[in-house]
């Protein structure tokens, strides 16, 4: 993340000690300023962050000014919102809603869902069914957590998502989600774009790719930038 005031870049390190499904799960948060000379720092948590956590695995970062937030799990039946202020270098957290995700199973390590800007908040985006039946829910936070839609895609569009699994990548300006299939690709590269408005889904296929890439055993990583 980068500290505008003091114009620092900073990365942040966290270790997870976790037993299997996190029945018990221990955490600690190293940051390193990217300067010379520079030398890891171990983070002192805040007053009010009392629990470890394990960031989650493929999960997305977000910033805003100078703090980074992310999702991690806090234990087998709850997720949250860790927030880092690059600047202080502060940690705290936003307990996720229980409700969020209700359909799968315990323990919430099988939830897949994503933090996104939507609307300048702060949202998840929860897509544990999408696969299987088309499902996806959206949350916002404002003054506290609310379930802002419920989408089931439109059967023409299922065959998109039928038995693929996806990553969230980010999300447009005009709040279309932009979603991959996992990096081993054999097939083809493309990504869909989820207008959240119209529940529209999209697949845009990257052309021009060498033949060569599929005819071996490549893995690769889909990045996007910007937001246009």
């Amino acid at each position: 993340g980068h500290d505008p005031v003091n114009d620092q870049y900073k990365i942040l390190c966290t270790i997870v000690i976790a037993s299997d499904l996190l029945r018990s799960l221990k955490s600690e948060h190293w940051v390193f300023v990217l300067e010379a000379g520079g030398s890891w720092k171990k983070v002192v948590t805040h007053e009010n962050y009392h629990h470890p956590h394990a960031p989650f695995t493929l999960g997305r970062s977000i910033s805003s000014g100078s703090v980074v937030r992310y999702m991690a799990w806090r234990d087998n039946y709850h997720c949250e919102v860790v927030c880092f202020d690059v600047r202080s270098e502060e940690l705290t957290t936003i307990l996720v809603p229980r409700d969020v995700g209700l359909h799968v199973r315990i323990p919430v390590i099988h939830l897949k869902a994503d933090l996104i800007e939507y609307g300048g908040k702060i949202a998840i985006f929860e897509h544990s069914y999408l696969k299987d039946g088309g499902e996806t829910e959206l949350w916002v936070l404002e003054k506290e957590w609310s379930r802002k839609k419920s989408l089931v895609l439109q059967p023409c569009q299922r065959h998109l998502v039928n038995d693929v699994e996806l990553i969230v990548k980010g999300i447009t300006q005009d709040g279309k989600v932009i979603l991959a299939p996992p990096l081993e690709m054999s097939y083809g590269f493309y990504i869909l774009c989820y207008d959240l408005q119209s529940n529209d889904l999209r697949k845009v296929e990257i052309q021009g790719i060498p033949q060569v890439w599929y005819d071996k055993e490549w893995l690769f990583r889909l990045e996007v930038y910007g937001r246009e």
